[in-house]
């Protein structure tokens, strides 16, 4: 990552944002580290998400002094809970002692599907859904979400039904997008 990328990255999120995903993709990792059962993974599943609207709030709450609790706050929760899944990819990458992502999108991509797709298929899927977002006019939104709908589909591991698959799907492109943004 060179440092216009740096900038870039710092500029797409505010600072709360990304100390708020660094706080939880921490937490994640540890808690992925110690739960071995795949229900209890399935139901933690959204927890960087929840945890994400949690901290936002509780930041407005604290650092603003700021109670009220709309959409605002949910789609910050949700940002945040997205980057904190690239951070976990970057960590858990750190603790093992391979090579760090180089690209952003691809690390982001990685974090969300992590778990929910055959692992020996998960680098394919991370490369077919990047491709089919760079490749395809974003305008087009409810069709991307079908089709890497469709990817992660052929390739989960069974965790996620495939309304959950849906709704993942979504937040990949959401997340894409606001990364994408110049």
């Amino acid at each position: 990552m060179n440092l216009i990328m740096l900038k870039d990255f710092f500029s797409e999120y505010s600072a709360p944002s990304i100390i708020i995903a660094f706080i939880i993709s921490i937490a994640k990792v540890i808690i992925d580290k110690s739960v071995d059962s795949k229900t209890v993974k399935h139901i933690l599943a959204y927890s960087p998400f929840i945890l994400g609207i949690l901290f936002c709030y509780l930041y407005n709450v604290i650092f603003l002094g700021v109670y009220t609790f709309d959409i605002s706050i949910i789609y910050a929760g949700i940002l945040s809970g997205s980057l904190s899944c690239a951070f976990a990819v970057v960590l858990n990458k750190i603790i093992k002692g391979e090579n760090l992502p180089t690209n952003t999108a691809l690390a982001l991509i990685t974090g969300l599907i992590d778990g929910y797709v055959m692992e020996d298929k998960a680098e394919q899927v991370v490369e077919n859904i990047y491709n089919l977002f760079v490749n395809t006019n974003t305008d087009e939104e409810q069709s991307i979400i079908v089709k890497i709908t469709e990817i992660l589909n052929d390739f989960s591991n069974g965790l996620l039904q495939p309304a959950e698959l849906l709704a993942l799907s979504a937040v990949i492109l959401s997340s894409l997008k606001e990364l994408s943004k110049d």
